[in-house]
């Protein structure tokens, strides 16, 4: 429902630039033409544009790369925090049914007219003249189109209906019907809009000046026309999805029948509307936040005093407004971060002036809090579902480390790797290694395999053609369990961060001293910062890594070979238990000096 009304809402908002637009700068010019494009590209850009977001970026300071003085998730209870927020009645269902209402009403309203008037066609004569089908009948005192039927009263004489017929053939000939049909629906979707009702008149005057500018072209005597057109004013009725002659007869109608020739340059006040394209973009842009380059900073920097300005507090909730524990708080611009209790409170101190608050926790969308301009200790976040969040699964064997081998799903070789299979689809699992893997299933299996029997299966997987002829027996004890299943992602911040031995110092002195300039690049004289993401698994070990940032790939191939060659870390921990966490480390590269 939020997202409907946040859809019709953005819908009224480009409705309504373009209406303005027309009034004030548009509805006077006489290029009829190029005035009913804009109309209509108004009501289609109403319905489409707002289906879709753009995006901008914001860069938001990058946290340190080692952290310290981080807060524990509890430290403290968020002071004089109310349980749960009084979120009163709830008025949002009774409006979405009044607007429903309204719908239905106005397309019960419209089904009537229409009935009427096939009714009307069914029981009339009918004639066709051009394009167009002539309905007479008397209970219409007053000429009008719909689609390709013009209906006249069958008292008209031979000039007023040649002089209606010039009019209404235009409506047919370009099929006005369709902009009706258009702007209908709109009306219909928009009815609690007042432009939209306004944007209905503007395009049905629009349609009756162009009819007016051809008609005059086909008559030898304009007065006439006009006189007939006067004639057509009285006890006229006026029914949805048609032409009437008669409609808006005023003498704006009549100062734009006169023939005048405007200037071509006035063409370019249609222009006006891409301001307007601008501010509507941009005010329903949403932001994408991304870090700055992250920096090293030595180990136990704390914050200046006077950076020291803000404390924050509050609780995180579901959708459903039900504790969310485990959520994770980050302060942008320090090191620091704390995770929600089992209440879903959390309270940070220490926040430096500008900093954003961010709110993350697995299988939710992150939500950043703009920086706050006072402390504020009750604070209320609502965290909602990630619709496209998956988790994975990844596979540890008894001595902790993951296991890379070919994995085979009731009995066929899986290409996308175990991380594809559903958890709790899983009945059981078993780990060929060696010879028993090689001689089962080739040299596909020389890396080891893993075989999985899923619930649906119910069976252990059946025998794979090998790649070889020879296929050699598997005994029992050559098939090793895997003890455990760990969905566990490394981690961003955590209560401990990794720390490496001797501290951030003696890691960049690491790099500096292993690190080599590539000599294919010595005459190029290529520099850089290279910036190393990996992972410290839960035995301090460097894992998974890759370029972040890269200058040069032979700079770039030399950075991952340094990282992947540093000594073991403390592993960091979370809830005093040892868990994997991202790290980022530069590793920056000046070209030699020649001589």
């Amino acid at each position: 429902m939020e997202a409907f009304a946040f859809y019709f809402f953005k819908s009224a908002i480009w409705l309504t630039g373009f209406a303005l637009v027309y009034f004030l700068f548009l509805q006077n010019e006489r290029y009829f033409l190029l005035k009913r494009i804009y109309l209509i590209a108004g009501i289609l850009i109403s319905f489409i544009l707002p289906l879709f977001t753009v995006h901008y970026r914001i860069e938001l300071p990058s946290p340190v790369l080692n952290t310290a003085g981080v807060v524990p998730a509890d430290t403290a209870a968020a002071g004089g925090l109310q349980h749960g927020a009084w979120e009163g009645f709830n008025y949002r269902h009774i409006l979405f049914l009044l607007y429903l209402s309204g719908i239905v009403f106005f397309a019960f309203k419209i089904a009537l007219h229409v009935s009427f008037l096939l009714k009307t066609i069914n029981r009339a004569g009918r004639d066709k003249i051009d394009n167009a089908r002539v309905v007479r009948n008397s209970g219409f005192r007053d000429s009008f189109s719909f689609f390709n039927y013009v209906f006249v009263n069958p008292s008209l004489n031979k000039t007023e209906l040649e002089m209606i017929m010039n009019h209404e053939l235009v409506h047919v000939n370009q099929k006005h019907w369709f902009d009706l049909l258009l702007v209908e629906l709109m009306r219909l979707f928009q009815w609690i809009n007042p432009f939209a009702w306004i944007y209905s008149r503007f395009i049905r005057e629009n349609h009756e000046y162009i009819a007016d500018e051809m008609a005059l072209q086909r008559t030898s005597d304009p007065a006439v026309y006009k006189a007939v057109l006067v004639n057509q004013l009285f006890n006229s009725r006026i029914l949805s999805l048609s032409n009437s002659f008669n409609y808006s007869i005023n003498r704006k109608r009549f100062e734009m029948m006169k023939n005048i020739v405007p200037s071509p340059y006035r063409k370019m006040k249609v222009l006006i509307i891409l301001p307007v394209f601008a501010i509507v973009l941009y005010t329903f842009a949403t932001p994408v936040y991304q870090y700055a380059e992250p920096s090293v900073q030595p180990l136990n920097t704390a914050l200046a005093p006077d950076q020291i300005q803000k404390e924050a507090g509050g609780v995180v909730v579901k959708e459903d407004g039900k504790p969310l524990p485990g959520a994770t708080v980050i302060v942008s611009a320090s090191a620091i971060s704390v995770v929600t209790d089992r209440n879903g409170r959390f309270s940070v101190s220490r926040i430096p002036d500008g900093s954003s608050l961010i709110f993350s926790c697995k299988g939710y969308k992150s939500y950043i809090m703009p920086p706050l301009t006072a402390s504020n200790r009750n604070l209320y976040v609502k965290l909602v579902k990630d619709p496209d969040y998956k988790e994975e699964i990844s596979i540890r064997t008894s001595d902790g480390s993951p296991v890379k081998a070919l994995v085979v799903v009731d009995g066929v070789i899986n290409g996308e790797g175990v991380g594809k299979v559903d958890p709790d689809a899983i009945l059981s699992v078993s780990v060929l290694k060696d010879e028993p893997a090689v001689g089962k299933y080739g040299e596909k299996g020389k890396d080891g395999v893993i075989e999985i029997t899923t619930k649906k299966r119910g069976t252990p997987p059946d025998t794979i053609k090998p790649d070889t002829a020879a296929v050699r027996p598997v005994r029992p004890d050559q098939v090793r369990k895997v003890e455990s299943f760990v969905p566990e992602e490394p981690f961003v911040v955590v209560e401990q961060m990794p720390m490496f031995p001797g501290g951030e110092k003696e890691l960049l002195d690491f790099i500096g001293s292993n690190a080599r300039y590539p000599e294919e690049l010595l005459d190029k004289k290529i520099s850089g910062k290279v910036i190393i993401r990996f992972a410290v698994n839960t035995d301090g070990n460097v894992e998974d890594l890759s370029v972040l940032k890269g200058v040069h790939p032979a700079l770039d191939r030399e950075a991952l070979r340094v990282v992947s060659d540093l000594p073991q870390f403390i592993p960091g921990r979370q809830g005093g238990k040892a868990v994997p966490v991202w790290y980022m480390v530069p590793v920056n590269f000046v070209a030699p000096e020649t001589n």
